[in-house]
């Protein structure tokens, strides 16, 4: 089983286009190599599932940082065991707020079932210090007995916020344990803290080389090119050590 991130692995970033020639290459490799191959994402499940047909994948895929496992036969999503009716509450009861409040914060928010996706609205040269802004004025929002129930994960653009123990983590041993695969024997290709607890639970792990720092120090494997030219390169030494 692969498990690949989108944003940062098959395309440059969130808003960039995506190489059409080498998706179509991943496409071709995933089919002749017939190995199960699952996107392992943030996104909402319309976009998992747009990238499924684009891909032609029939792998159960992850989305909402594992919240979620999106089903192409079913055509769904469905909650993850970690997911528990209080953690949804609780996501319900902080998006209320954080919406409440996105003018003075200056941010937006993505529409997603439970995973709470947060960006800066000025992007450029100042998004890093943005960013550091809005998530101190975004956990100022949450109150001390909220905040051990949460996990405040940040990107190179988005503040993404789920319950504690919905994770990438928890999405991939889900989906080892839907298509009955060892975690041993899956492969995670990621390129940002978000990615690790996905790395730590599975038996390979590879990164492109535009990975941030920690990936790139706890990875099993950095590709020398970037992005989806890097997952490419990483599914070909992959394949070539399991032919042996």
């Amino acid at each position: 089983l692969v498990l690949c991130d989108m944003d940062g692995c098959l395309s440059k970033d969130k808003g960039f286009p995506f190489d059409l020639d080498a998706m179509s290459k991943l496409r071709d490799l995933i089919h002749s190599s017939g190995i199960p191959f699952a996107l392992a994402t943030g996104r909402s499940d319309p976009y998992v599932e747009a990238v499924t047909q684009a891909l032609d994948l029939t792998t159960p895929s992850m989305c909402e940082h594992g919240c979620y496992i999106y089903f192409p036969d079913l055509g769904r999503p469905e909650a993850n065991a970690c997911l528990t009716s209080a953690g949804q509450e609780l996501m319900n009861q902080l998006r209320d707020k954080v919406e409440a409040q996105c003018d003075r914060l200056n941010c937006f928010t993505e529409l997603k079932r439970t995973c709470l996706s947060i960006h800066p609205c000025r992007q450029g040269k100042e998004l890093q210090s943005d960013l550091e802004l809005l998530i101190a004025n975004v956990k100022a929002l949450i109150t001390p007995e909220q905040l051990p129930q949460l996990q405040i994960n940040r990107s190179a653009r988005t503040i993404d916020i789920v319950p504690r123990g919905c994770d990438k983590g928890a999405g991939a041993l889900a989906l080892c344990q839907t298509l009955r695969v060892s975690p041993d024997d899956a492969l995670s290709i990621g390129d940002s803290e978000i990615d690790l607890p996905m790395m730590a639970v599975c038996g390979l792990s590879a990164a492109p080389a535009n990975a941030r720092p920690a990936v790139k120090e706890r990875t099993g494997w950095l590709a020398p090119s970037e992005n989806i030219f890097g997952v490419l390169e990483i599914l070909d030494r992959f394949l070539s050590e399991r032919a042996r």
